[in-house]
């Protein structure tokens, strides 16, 4: 595996004369979840409807950000930056298993998550002797920290579930979660310090009133394709 700046560079060099496509791709693709969201969320919210509803959103657009991802994999094996990429995800071919594969993974995501709350229920009333406001206020604050880390691990074992969708048409579900869980096995700290490396950037971003983010994601996402490309290229992908 390279050295985080070596991924960086290497994301400079694909983006070179394409950061205005890819600023631009970057808008539309924000554009679209914004007016997508808006779309769904104010009614529910203005009709009092249950806000699990507000999952919609986020659901349909589950496509969208596959085709966005491929669009910078695509770039970085020499591809131009096409906006059509951005559709992709909504073929007939790939919807399915975009949806069903996201679909275990949040299902999986939930059972961790359900059984981490039951070991600390268990915990709190094993320790019921202490004040019920100091043991209520220690269990949640353990819970959101062990979610906390929770989280970030399954977004690391799971981070090449996109770029695996895109290049293995044959597989879904938890072939593909499996497969990225494989890839990363030993990687996680690296790509989590490529993550790291970006803060400095995303407060950029953050300061230029987002404007800057249309540049910042877009160099984040392609040097992703990069780390994927490297992580290809060990025996582990192939089992």
């Amino acid at each position: 595996m390279e050295k985080i700046r070596t991924y960086k560079q290497m994301a400079k060099a694909s983006l070179q004369n394409k950061w205005g496509d890819a600023a631009i791709l970057t808008l539309v693709y924000v554009g679209i979840a914004y007016v997508v969201s808006g779309a769904f969320v104010l009614p529910i919210r203005f009709l009092s409807f249950n806000p699990c509803l507000g999952l919609i959103p986020t659901i349909f657009l589950l496509p969208l950000a596959w085709g966005y991802a491929v669009s910078f994999l695509t770039t970085v094996r020499g591809e131009d930056v096409k906006i059509n990429h951005l559709w992709d995800g909504y073929r007939s071919e790939n919807i399915i298993r975009v949806f069903s594969t996201f679909l275990v993974a949040t299902l999986i995501y939930i059972a961790v998550i359900a059984i981490f709350i039951l070991i600390i229920s268990i915990i709190s009333v094993m320790v019921a002797f202490i004040s019920v406001d100091m043991m209520m206020g220690g269990a949640i604050i353990i819970l959101s920290i062990l979610c906390g880390f929770i989280y970030v691990y399954i977004l690391l074992r799971w981070a090449m579930v996109y770029f695996i969708l895109c290049d293995e048409p044959q597989m879904k579900n938890t072939a593909v979660l499996k497969a990225s869980a494989r890839m990363m096995k030993g990687h996680k700290w690296q790509f989590l310090k490529l993550y790291l490396s970006f803060i400095g950037w995303m407060f950029v971003g953050i300061i230029t009133l987002g404007i800057g983010m249309l540049w910042v994601v877009p160099y984040l996402t392609t040097a992703s394709a990069h780390f994927y490309e490297d992580l290809k290229k060990e025996p582990i992908y192939e089992q």
